[in-house]
C-alpha cells in the first residue's frame, strides 16, 4: 500500500485580496474627481483687524478663573455666580473674536467647570479653551 504524498506548502501568492484592495483605492481616488459636487467647504471665521491696545483698549485675552467654592473671577474682577452669565454677556457683545480661557483650581469639582461650560455658551462666547495646570502664558492674568 503506497501513501500518498501531500502537496507541501503552496508557495504563490494569494493575489486576489490585493486586487481588491488596488480597485477599492483606484475607485476612492476617482471619486472626488467623478462628483465634485461631493466636497465639504469649511467654513472658518477670518479674525477681525485688531488694533493696537491702548489705555481705553479692554485686555484682549479674557481668563475666567475659578477657585474652591466655587469662587469666579475674570481678570482678577471676582464675580458673583448669579451675576456670571449676563456679566459675561454684557463683556463680549462689542467683541468682535468670543474667545474666553478658563483657569480652574485643580481642586475645584469637575460639575462646577462643568456648569460654567454651559454657563459661557448662554453667554455667546464661541471658543473656550483651558488653561493646563501649572501654565502661565505671558499677557494672560489668571488671577490667582
Amino acid at each position: 500500500m503506497e501513501i500518498p504524498r501531500s502537496s507541501g506548502l503552496n508557495r504563490e501568492p494569494n493575489v486576489l485580496p490585493l486586487i481588491d484592495i488596488l480597485l477599492v483605492l483606484i475607485i476612492a481616488a476617482m471619486l472626488p474627481r467623478l462628483y465634485p459636487t461631493w466636497r465639504v467647504d469649511v467654513q472658518v471665521p477670518v479674525p477681525a483687524a485688531t488694533l493696537t491696545p491702548g489705555p481705553s483698549v479692554a485686555p484682549r485675552e479674557l481668563v475666567l478663573s475659578i477657585a474652591p467654592g466655587p469662587a469666579y473671577t475674570l481678570n482678577g474682577q471676582p464675580i458673583a455666580r448669579d451675576s456670571l452669565v449676563p456679566e459675561l454677556a454684557k463683556v463680549f457683545s462689542g467683541r468682535p473674536e468670543k474667545i474666553l480661557f478658563i483657569d480652574a483650581a485643580r481642586t475645584v469639582r469637575y460639575q462646577d467647570v462643568f456648569w460654567v461650560y454651559g454657563a459661557v455658551r448662554g453667554a455667546g462666547v464661541t471658543v473656550t479653551a483651558i488653561i493646563p495646570s501649572g501654565t502661565r502664558r505671558r499677557g494672560l492674568s489668571s488671577g490667582a
